[in-house]
């Protein structure tokens, strides 16, 4: 018996986010636009980056992850089953905190494949401002003037790519990217 995270359809209920209902525009069965046009669709809009370091800094970190087994492939066309539906690999560059050097972060965007328009959620995050949380800092230090203050990130980064899918929604979530090494998809 395998369980895993659902990517798609109502998300859970958490019990520290404040509540705000998003009802999805649609269902894992009714996806606005037919599953084959829309893979034909985001096929054509994977390609070169225009930035070649780019490139071949997002197929390291993809190959990566095809080594580690987070991610399975890389597959031809050809060798995907027809109920598998796309979405696109787009590769940034960022530069967090006190970082020098860029790094390259890859974006699977269920936003353009519409495998986002199926999510239901009942909580949002809400960061805290910047003068909330100075505010808090200070309180917090008038009220223990003889402790230091530590914190952590709210950002656990690429955490979820160790939390298993749910077996029955992978054919979901077919990522698609550029190849440079092979220069095609």
């Amino acid at each position: 018996y395998v369980l895993g995270l659902r990517m798609i359809g109502w998300a859970e209920r958490s019990a520290t986010l404040p509540v705000k209902v998003t009802v999805p525009s649609c269902d894992v069965h009714t996806f606005p636009t037919p599953s084959g046009i829309l893979n034909d669709r985001v096929y054509a809009s994977v390609g070169p980056s225009g930035d070649s370091d780019l490139d071949r800094a997002s197929w390291e970190k993809s190959s990566k992850e095809f080594r580690d087994k987070s991610l399975l492939g890389p597959f031809s066309m050809q060798q995907l089953p027809d109920n598998v539906r796309l979405l696109p690999r787009r590769p940034i560059w960022e530069c967090h905190g006190e970082k020098i050097e860029q790094s390259c972060r890859n974006i699977d965007d269920a936003l353009y494949g519409e495998q986002n328009d199926t999510v239901g959620l009942m909580g949002v995050h809400r960061p805290c401002t910047v003068d909330k949380l100075s505010a808090v800092g200070r309180r917090t230090a008038l009220a223990f003037p003889d402790d230091e203050l530590a914190g952590f990130t709210s950002d656990f980064g690429g955490a979820y790519k160790q939390v298993p899918n749910d077996p029955e929604q992978m054919h979901l979530f077919g990522v698609t990217m550029w190849n440079p090494l092979e220069m095609r998809v």
